[in-house]
């Protein structure tokens, strides 16, 4: 009697694969191997074009078209381009590129006559500096030095030889105008808020408190203006009124009551 031998494939779960099967096999493989080629061709092309930019960047850099060639400066008045392209420290031959141009605007502010300034590169290789100078708000004169001059916001940024014609004189406690000194700021406060036809007769201010502020006018006589950012207009106008009629202070500090009397 003939005895079949059993088909271990069957008995061990695993069946042949048919040519169907292979054929599809052999496609999911195919296409597999398809996607990894093209996504190697995707990293290449990016690293090649990554490599690309890279060295245009470095040719860019390297290249002197784009190094600086001058430095042109306006808005001066009181100080001189010369003073100022010293102060910017900007070195012939450096990249536009590389350029701190935050650097170069915190040198040339550091200039006591420079309220600010804007730099702007300017292709292939001009810097400009554009400069705003402060201007004369009053001036301090004391015997025996040179008048220094102060800003509206206190800042003491030069001297001259005399009082510069229509700017009046300041005068504030020890140590003198200070920036950040209330006291300063009080007293070119009054300036400022004065009406044109009062400032016009100025000749000196005179802060004696952040609260109290005296100015003189050009005939001698005192106006105590009292604290600014008071009704400016109302006291502004009574002064004018009062400087017609005898007495030698004026004193508005009270918009309600305006009062003349004997210094």
């Amino acid at each position: 009697m003939s005895q079949t031998r059993p088909d271990l494939r069957r008995r061990s779960g695993v069946l042949p694969a048919g040519p169907k099967l292979r054929e599809r096999a052999a496609a999911l493989a195919a296409e597999r191997r398809g996607r990894w080629v093209r996504r190697g061709r995707r990293g290449a092309l990016a690293l090649g074009g990554l490599l690309t930019l890279v060295l245009v960047a470095g040719l860019v850099l390297a290249s002197p078209l784009l190094d600086v060639d001058r430095v042109e400066v306006t808005g001066t008045g009181r100080l001189t381009p010369a003073q100022v392209v010293a102060a910017a420290r900007v070195d012939p031959g450096t990249s536009l590129l590389r350029l701190d141009a935050a650097a170069v605007q915190r040198r040339v502010e550091a200039l006591p006559a420079v309220a600010r300034v804007e730099v702007v590169r300017d292709w292939p290789g001009t810097v400009r500096l554009t400069v705003i100078e402060r201007t004369t708000a009053a001036a301090v004169a004391q015997a025996g030095q040179p008048v220094r001059l102060v800003d509206a916001d206190g800042t003491v940024f030069g001297t001259a030889q005399g009082v510069p014609a229509g700017v009046p004189t300041l005068t504030v406690p020890a140590p003198g105008p200070q920036a950040d000194d209330a006291t300063t700021t009080a007293a070119l406060d009054v300036l400022t808020e004065l009406s044109p036809a009062l400032r016009s007769r100025v000749v000196s201010v005179r802060g004696v408190t952040p609260q109290q502020v005296v100015v003189l006018d050009e005939g001698g006589r005192r106006i105590v203006w009292g604290a600014p950012g008071g009704d400016a207009d109302r006291k502004s106008q009574a002064a004018l009124l009062l400087l017609g009629r005898p007495g030698g202070q004026i004193d508005v500090s009270s918009a309600e009551v305006a009062v003349v009397s004997e210094p």
